[in-house]
């Protein structure tokens, strides 16, 4: 007699592989409870950490454009208020002070010299009305446009494909084209939403468009000290 003992397969019943599959579909469903929790611990302690920028009230209202800025209709002619505009505004020093020179010199004679003398009056109070509606900010007025000029940069950067994406070509056209015309950019804050009213920007739905965000981040930059700033600052470098 041979001392090999012969292994016989057994082939399951139905009910057998029934509950096979039914252990197999508690082991699957487990694991995914389990996935689906440490997905909300995640998403729970992100809102937790993530802290939400909260842009201080000023202490009055800020005029950004100043009559000199305004039109027959009383609302801004340009996108942005002269006090802007270094450029100009040294150019407009440097007329005065020629035609100071050519008072000093006694180069005006007869009715020139009544013509200049009212040119040089209406050039000084084109020179003192534009410096002098540039907006002094101090306390916490300074403290809330920093804040926003801060955030509003970040919004905007959100808004922008990243360096790679331009880079390799990934970034949709239009998609881009919408976003600097349609409205995108939250406005945040009563600073921002004032400045809009002041400039005549329609806010749709708490937002408005990238293009006027960045007009509105260059004049808040400006009033800091900033400069007329470039928008690709703010676009994520990945």
């Amino acid at each position: 007699m041979s001392d090999e003992t012969t292994e016989v397969a057994t082939e399951k019943t139905p009910a057998e592989i029934k509950k096979e599959q039914a252990k197999q579909n508690r082991i699957a469903a487990l694991a995914r409870a389990r996935e689906s929790k440490k997905k909300k611990v995640i998403v729970a302690e992100a809102a937790i950490t993530k802290t939400e920028t909260v842009i201080p009230k000023t202490d009055s209202k800020i005029i950004w454009f100043g009559e000199v800025d305004m039109n027959k209709k009383g609302v801004p002619s340009g996108d942005y208020p002269g006090w802007t505009f270094d450029q100009q505004i040294e150019e407009l020093g440097r007329e005065i002070s020629s035609i100071e020179r050519g008072f000093d010199l006694d180069a005006y004679t007869g009715k020139d010299k009544v013509k200049m003398r009212e040119l040089l009056k209406q050039r000084k109070d084109r020179y003192e009305a534009i410096v002098s509606s540039k907006p002094k900010l101090g306390g916490k007025d300074k403290d809330a446009v920093y804040a926003s000029f801060k955030d509003l940069g970040a919004r905007i950067g959100e808004s922008m494909f990243t360096y790679t994406e331009m880079h390799k070509q990934t970034a949709d056209a239009h998609v881009e084209a919408d976003r600097m015309v349609k409205p995108c950019i939250e406005i945040k804050s009563e600073l921002e939403a004032d400045f809009c009213k002041q400039r005549g920007i329609k806010i749709v739905d708490g937002k408005i468009s990238r293009n006027h965000a960045s007009q509105m981040a260059q004049i808040f930059g400006k009033a800091l000290g900033e400069g007329i700033i470039d928008m690709e600052r703010f676009r994520n470098q990945r």
